[in-house]
């Protein structure tokens, strides 16, 4: 045995075995006191009571001062922090996954949020507005309109004229004014809008056109005559109508909803037909009783001229429908300028023969129209960007007669003014120039329903 063996045995010896925990080499533990040991076992009474004894060289490792008490309680305390450690880890992973799932809700939301965002901004018009855009409109409607030709007809007409007839003067011939009655009505809108930033102009035609026919009555008086009174049977076969506009506009207030614009522009009107007539008239000459009958053969009739205008827009957008309503405003003015061309071939039937005449007729005259034009339309946006829209429409203008120049060529032949008379010519000017405005309102009336489409192509 070596030195260092027996220095450690003997402290092993002296050393009192107060120990409370025995590790054997088998594996097996035993608690208790050690009560006898000698150099080569240890008696160990358990806490149970038992004594046993024990060889030391059975012996791993003895822990003393081993309170099985405080051990039970130190195990117990081992177990319960164990499991309060457990029920936290359970805690925070109920909370973690608490957590996930309101995250994944979030997430969810968030994207059924943005797929419905991105849905409305593919239906509705951009928010961002483009650099510039252009939008041509088309349309084609119903409804009625009066023609301003309507009144220049017959202001050349009313009245006392005067004339020259078989070296008589101060021969009068008045009409009375009756309806114009429209048929086969057709109604079109053309138009092109365009825009950069705020600024906006566009092009605006409507067309109208119709099959006109009325009567009109005729009365004439001159001395050594009877009266003569008369009616003609007119028919318009087209009657063509147009209103353009040109306008430049500034959206001078805009949000999310609503939009605000103002329009300055030059308003166009422009009217053509061309008309035919057959009539009759009857006096009594020197005593003997002469019927006329007439025809026109063709007479032309026009009507043009422009001036300004001014546009009020409203627009009302809805951001969640693909649907907007815009409203407008117009005030306008036009200088215009009638013309007549009017053929007639006559035939005079009296006792004892007839015979027959040719005459011809020009009128010019000068007015001035004031009016307003009023427009409701609802639009609705398809996916492809192109819009449909409804549109209620609505003109009036008052017309007032400016000045009259008149002009006429009488060609008789085989009897004079009597009959038995030479052939004779007669021949008469005369310019009017009224002392005062004529004025007649509703000289103009539009009232249509349009419907039409438009697409705007846009350049960012």
């Amino acid at each position: 045995m070596s030195k260092w063996r027996l220095v450690i045995l003997a402290l092993f010896l002296s050393s009192p075995l107060l120990a409370e925990r025995i590790f054997l080499k088998n594996g097996t533990v035993v608690d208790g006191a050690i009560i006898q040991q000698s150099r080569t076992a240890v008696q160990v009474r358990t806490v149970d009571g038992r004594v046993l004894t024990l060889e030391k060289d059975a012996i791993r490792k003895i822990d003393y001062a081993f309170d099985p008490q405080k051990e039970a309680q130190k195990q117990a305390e081992e177990k319960k922090r164990k499991e309060l450690a457990e029920q936290e880890k359970k805690r925070l992973e109920a909370e973690k996954e608490a957590e996930a799932e309101r995250e994944r809700e979030r997430s969810e939301k968030e994207r059924l949020d943005k797929e419905r965002r991105e849905s409305v901004e593919k239906e509705k018009p951009s928010q961002s507005p483009p650099r510039w855009w252009i939008e041509p409109i088309f349309s084609i409607g119903s409804g009625r309109f009066n023609s301003g030709l309507s009144t220049f007809y017959w202001d050349n007409y009313q009245g006392t004229s005067l004339g020259y007839l078989g070296g008589q003067t101060g021969y009068a011939e008045t009409h009375v004014e009756t309806d114009w009655n429209y048929s086969s009505k057709g109604i079109a809108q053309l138009g092109l809008r365009g825009g950069f930033s705020r600024f906006i102009g566009e092009i605006d035609v409507r067309s109208y056109s119709a099959k006109v026919s009325f009567i009109d009555s005729l009365a004439g008086e001159a001395p050594g005559f009877s009266s003569t009174a008369g009616t003609n049977a007119v028919t318009m076969e087209k009657l063509e109508e147009a209103h353009s506009s040109l306008r430049a506009g500034w959206q001078f207030w805009q949000s999310d909803s609503n939009a605000l614009a103002v329009y300055l522009g030059n308003r166009s009107f422009q009217a053509t037909t061309s008309y035919s007539f057959i009539g009759g008239a009857d006096y009594i000459s020197a005593g003997f009783p002469v019927s006329l009958t007439f025809f026109g053969p063709e007479s032309d009739l026009s009507m043009k001229g422009s001036g300004p205008e001014i546009t009020l827009e409203y627009e009302r957008r809805f951001r969640s429908l693909p649907v907007s309503v815009k409203g407008r405003i117009t005030a306008f003015q036009m200088n215009l300028t009638a013309k007549l061309e009017e053929p007639s071939i006559g035939t005079a039937t009296f006792a004892g023969g007839s015979s027959s005449s040719l005459s011809w007729a020009s009128f010019e005259n000068s007015y001035r129209h004031q009016g307003y034009a009023l427009s409701l339309r609802g639009d609705y946006l398809l996916s492809g960007g192109t819009q449909l829209f409804l549109e209620l429409y609505a003109l009036r203008s008052d017309s007032t007669l400016k000045s009259v120049d008149f002009r006429s060529l009488l060609t008789a032949d085989e009897f004079g003014v009597y009959p038995g008379e030479p052939p004779e010519v007669t021949v008469a000017s005369l310019m009017l120039l009224p002392a005062f405005e004529k004025k007649q309102g509703n000289a103009e009336v539009i009232q249509t329903v349009s419907f039409g489409a438009s697409h705007r192509f846009e350049f960012r």
